[in-house]
Formats: structure tokens, sequence, C-alpha cells
């Protein structure tokens, strides 16, 4: 996505506006019937979300952080951080996002891709890589989500790097993590397939 912007999807028509307005109103009648059910303020929120404005962002923003206060569910934390990039906070949009790598019942890989997302919003790929070996340093079970997309934040410094000696830096960085994928995980896997996308990629270049 360009920088600066978090995609909700492709434009919504008029009568997809229609139908997301609906559903605002629905689900704020379910909650001022209920204001203390998690479920009606979750819905509500994910309904503000899914307008994709400003003023409903604002309000998907305050009822997410007010329930992320009262239980911090991945769920919860997931459409915080949404929320957050899609108003153009990547700072707490980082932070949330790497706030759910701490639930060691949940995987780690709903956390990376948002991390991944943000880096390529913002325009800022650093931050993302110090979220991913924050990820490295908590979760010894996320090494194999937490490593192909470490490798291609690399590539991607690589590529916008301003002389040649920087940018064989972050390709070696990159070769580095890619070979510690290929001694870590057989070749089957997920990573390593990824792995072997990306190697192509170093090599091309």
């Amino acid at each position: 996505p360009p920088a600066g912007k978090i995609p909700h999807g492709k434009k919504p028509g008029p009568g997809d506006r229609e139908t997301r307005e609906n559903a605002v109103a629905e689900k704020e009648a379910a909650f001022l019937q209920n204001p203390g059910s998690f479920r009606a303020a979750l819905e509500l929120a994910e309904a503000y979300a899914a307008m994709d404005d400003a003023a409903s962002l604002t309000l998907a923003l305050s009822l997410y952080r007010g329930l992320a206060a009262a239980f911090p569910s991945d769920t919860v934390l997931a459409g915080l951080a949404d929320a957050w990039g899609r108003s153009g906070r990547f700072g707490p949009a980082f932070d949330t996002a790497l706030r759910r790598a701490w639930n060691p019942l949940v995987s780690p890989a709903g956390a990376v891709s948002q991390i991944l997302l943000f880096s390529a919003a913002s325009g800022d790929p650093d931050r993302g890589i110090e979220c991913l070996r924050s990820i490295l340093s908590l979760r010894e079970d996320g090494r194999e989500d937490v490593l192909p997309a470490l490798a291609a934040l690399f590539l991607e410094k690589a590529s916008a790097a301003g002389d040649s000696f920087e940018r064989r830096e972050f390709e070696k960085a990159a070769g580095d993590v890619l070979e510690e994928i290929g001694a870590a995980f057989p070749p089957s896997s997920p990573a390593a397939a990824e792995a072997l996308r990306l190697a192509e990629e170093l090599e091309r270049r």
C-alpha cells in the first residue's frame, strides 16, 4: 500500500456504504441495550472500523482502547492495531501489534503480518525490524513466522539503500537469515518455501 495508508479493501460504493451504515445502526442499538456486553462493544467497534472514515475510526479506537484495557484478547488487539494503522498513527499501531505477540497461547503469525503491513504503509522498515527482533526474543515458537518476514524487511532496506556498501550490508543480513531458515526448518515447511522465494529475489539483484 502507499505510505501513510492502510487499505480496508476496495472503495465502497453507495450500496456498500449503506450496508455498513445499517450495520452500525444495528450494532449501536444492541450496544445501547446492553452497554456492559463485551461482544456488543466489540461488534460495534468492528462496525465503526469498517466505515473507514476519520470520525468512525475515532469511535472505533475509543471502543477498542476501552476493551483492550479490560480484556486484551488477540481479537481486540488486532482490531485496535488495525484502527491505529488506518488512522495513520503508526507508533501505537506497531506497539499494539507487538503486544499481540506477548500472548503465549496465540500464534505470533497475526502480529507478524500486521507488522509487515505497517512497515510498508509507514515506510518505516526499521521499526518493523525492531518489532520482529523483539518477537524473536520473546517467542522461540515464532521463528518460522518471524524469520522470513525479517529477511523480507532486510531486502526492502537493501532496495532503499543510498549506497552500494549499505545495500550489500542489508543483503548480507537477509542472506544470513535465509541460511538460518534453511538450517532450522525442513524443505517442505512454509518458512523454507518463502526463504527459497526470497533467495531467488536476492540472486536476481
